[in-house]
C-alpha cells in the first residue's frame, strides 16, 4: 500500500471516529445530559450498559426511557401540587388524610376527584373554625384565662374581641398581666364591655379606643388601686 493510500485510509478513520463522536454527543444531549461521564452514570442508574458504541435501536430505547421519566416527573409534580393545595406536606400525609375521610388513597386521580377533595377540605376547615368559635365563645372566661396561660394560639381565635385580648395580653410584666386578667374576667362576668367597638364614639376606630384597651391601660396602674 502506498503512502498516499495510507494517508487516505487514516483520514477516513479519523472522519468516521469524528462522526461517531458527534453522534454520541448528540445522543447524550437528547437525553438532557452534557458529558460522557454523566451519560455513564445515567446508564448505571437505569440498569443499562454504559458502552458508548450502541446501535440506533438501543439509543432509541434510551430516549423513550427519558420520555417516560419526564412524563412520570410531570405526574408527580401535579400530584404534589394537589397535596400542597390541600395544605398537606407529603404524599404519606395525603394518604392518611384520605383514609381518615373514607377516600381512596391513590394519588393517581383525575380533575373531578381532586376538585371534590379540595371542596371537602374547605368544608372541614370551615367546620373546624366554627367549632373553635363556639368553644371559645361558649365559655369566654375560660378562653380568656387560656389566652393568658398561653394554651391558645392567636390563629385559633376567630372573634375580634378575643384577638384584641390576645394582643393586649402580650404586654406588661407579670404583675401587670395578672391585674389585666382579673379586670378582664370581672368585666366579662359583670358587663358587656368586652368588644372592639370604640369606647369614645367621636374618636372612631383608632388604636387604644376600646374598653379592652382601657382595661389594659388601667392594669398598668394596678399599684394605685
Amino acid at each position: 500500500m502506498s503512502k498516499q493510500q495510507n494517508r487516505r485510509k487514516k483520514g477516513r478513520h479519523r472522519g468516521a471516529a469524528s462522526r461517531a463522536n458527534n453522534d454520541l454527543m448528540a445522543h447524550i444531549a437528547s437525553l438532557e445530559l452534557e458529558t460522557v461521564e454523566q451519560y455513564r452514570s445515567w446508564c448505571h442508574a437505569h440498569g443499562l450498559t454504559a458502552a458508548l458504541n450502541k446501535g440506533w435501536q438501543e439509543r432509541r430505547q434510551e430516549r423513550l426511557l427519558v420520555e417516560r421519566d419526564r412524563a412520570r416527573a410531570g405526574v408527580e409534580k401535579e400530584q404534589m401540587k394537589h397535596v400542597e393545595a390541600l395544605g398537606l406536606e407529603t404524599v404519606e400525609a395525603y394518604q392518611a388524610w384520605c383514609r381518615g375521610n373514607g377516600l381512596s388513597e391513590s394519588v393517581n386521580k383525575g380533575a373531578g376527584p381532586r376538585r371534590k377533595e379540595l371542596d371537602l377540605m374547605v368544608k372541614l376547615r370551615s367546620e373546624a373554625a366554627l367549632a373553635r368559635v363556639k368553644r371559645h365563645t361558649r365559655r369566654p372566661a375560660e378562653t380568656i384565662a387560656q389566652i393568658f396561660s398561653g394554651e391558645i394560639e392567636g390563629e385559633e381565635l376567630q372573634t375580634d374581641y378575643l384577638q384584641q385580648i390576645q394582643k393586649v395580653a402580650k404586654g406588661g410584666d407579670g404583675e401587670t398581666r395578672e391585674a389585666l386578667l382579673r379586670l378582664l374576667l370581672h368585666a366579662e362576668k359583670r358587663t358587656n364591655l368586652l368588644s372592639v367597638e370604640p369606647a369614645i364614639d367621636r374618636l372612631g376606630v383608632v388604636e387604644g379606643n376600646s374598653f379592652i384597651d382601657g382595661l389594659a391601660a388601667l392594669a398598668g396602674h394596678f399599684g394605685d388601686w
